[in-house]
């Protein structure tokens, strides 16, 4: 979920509609599922919503983990042009809050930071910057809304 803006989700998303995520995530969270939210950084177009949407995120409890536009394929014209280093909004958010590194390993590729001012875990995947491929344990899957998306062999 790379923004809270229903006009910016539906334009990253290319078909989604916001509320139906949040209400997706409430009735995760009221099932007593834990949610941790993940959002792509993005140049221009959210990497300044990234503090609200993680004092969103933290005050549900819920982790946020930052990513960096990742190499995939053919996913559209441009995507490498919105690359923004996580190094940089780490420094930006380091300016008005206190980040503590922490120790904590789920397997993956995150590094994480406990935020003293929220209370929050966020995390830092950065396939850009370090190259983790070669350890990664994780599959990714697109999926598509109905065949007119699908792929072309």
């Amino acid at each position: 979920m790379d923004t809270l803006d229903p006009v910016k989700f539906r334009a990253i998303t290319r078909w989604g509609d916001l509320d139906k995520v949040l209400a997706g995530i409430e009735a995760a969270r009221a099932a007593g599922l834990a949610v941790k939210i993940n959002a792509v950084a993005l140049k221009n177009l959210n990497e300044d919503e990234i503090p609200a949407l993680m004092e969103w995120a933290h005050a549900r409890e819920m982790a946020l983990t930052l990513i960096e536009v990742m190499p995939m394929g053919d996913i559209g014209a441009g995507r490498i042009d919105q690359y923004v280093p996580l190094s940089l909004l780490r420094a930006r958010l380091a300016q008005q809050y206190t980040l503590t590194d922490l120790d904590d390993d789920t397997g993956g590729p995150a590094r994480y930071v406990r935020v003293s001012e929220t209370g929050g875990k966020l995390g830092f995947i950065t396939p850009m910057t370090h190259n983790f491929c070669e350890s990664c344990n994780r599959v990714r899957i697109n999926l598509y809304r109905d065949a007119a998306h699908l792929p072309r062999p």
